[in-house]
């Protein structure tokens, strides 16, 4: 099914391109530049340029830029997760949560071994108050381990504590800031703030 799906859109490229190389003595020059564009735009291997776009946009904090790349992106190409989940980050970023969750888990549906995505699900789930399915997937994350993994158990720490599971939560946290590296002052920060909220009890 898949390879169906994409020899249509490789069809329908080389069509363009054909009509490219055919036209110019019909039409003249503009309207083969006008069907070459047209063949660029819909190429679905150009989704990964947008994603790139998308991601220096969020770094710069312009996150409605950042939402039109990613959308743009998966547009192009509706099973490219790292779209997916740079849009769950934009709307996010932008308030909106339960769009960013079914972005998440679309993310999810595509790449379901990615620790980054499960770590963003569960956080997804934690903003909107779904604590079971933000622990499952948060446990995951971890489980997975990576070079991101005190992101992770800072997250699945987060999602405990919401529980009322305060010693869950301590050790997560804890682990997390001795693992978390020394130049990443932001992510230590806050780990310190749900650590001490962590200390302090009810």
């Amino acid at each position: 099914m898949h390879s169906k799906k994409w020899k249509v859109k490789s069809n329908r490229n080389f069509f363009f391109v054909s009509l490219c190389l055919t036209l110019p003595l019909l039409l003249g020059l503009p309207a083969c530049q006008t069907l070459s564009r047209l063949a660029i735009e819909n190429d679905p291997s150009r989704g990964q340029e947008h994603v790139k776009l998308g991601l220096s946009y969020a770094q710069a904090g312009d996150w409605p830029a950042a939402q039109a790349e990613f959308e743009r992106a998966t547009r192009l190409d509706e099973k490219n997760a790292p779209a997916w989940l740079g849009l769950g980050n934009a709307d996010r970023a932008l308030g909106k949560l339960r769009p960013a969750l079914k972005c998440y888990e679309k993310a999810h549906e595509l790449s379901p071994g990615d620790a980054e995505i499960l770590d963003e699900l569960a956080r997804g789930y934690l903003g909107l108050g779904k604590l079971d399915q933000a622990l499952s997937a948060a446990d995951q994350a971890v489980a997975l381990d990576g070079a991101n993994l005190p992101y992770y158990l800072f997250t699945r720490g987060r999602v405990k504590l919401g529980q009322g599971d305060r010693a869950g939560a301590l050790q997560d946290l804890r682990a997390a800031m001795i693992q978390a590296p020394e130049d990443a002052e932001p992510l230590r920060q806050d780990i310190a703030r749900h650590l001490k909220e962590a200390e302090a009890g009810p």
